[in-house]
């Protein structure tokens, strides 16, 4: 099996959470179990990954920043869009649900 892109990934998590409440560092722990770059410091001088990551998914606007800076909202439609593609491509529908533990952790936190 090919390996999704980082950003690809956020977005599909995004696409199970309530849309006005995406936790960004919940993501950042959802991506990260596939791509453990995202969690790692990086190194001085060079970019943060998952700081690459977030802001190509708001300079895309497919995540739009909120007054808080630790959410943002993702679009009803784009939620559909990738609701179908991954239940059309065989994917595991509900994304999300397999990471309850790190949920709960974020929600404790908020």
């Amino acid at each position: 099996p090919t390996r999704r892109s980082s950003d690809l990934l956020a977005l599909e998590h995004a696409a199970f959470v309530a849309p006005d409440w995406v936790a960004l560092p919940w993501l950042r722990e959802l991506a990260g179990r596939e791509h453990p770059e995202l969690l790692a410091e990086p190194e001085e001088g060079y970019p943060d990954p998952w700081r690459q990551v977030e802001r190509r998914l708001l300079g895309l606007r497919l995540l739009t920043a909120r007054e808080e800076p630790h959410l943002a909202r993702i679009h009803r439609l784009v939620q559909e869009v990738l609701r179908q593609r991954l239940g059309a491509a065989g994917g595991d529908a509900r994304p999300c649900v397999r990471a309850g533990g790190v949920a709960q952790g974020w929600l404790g936190r908020a």
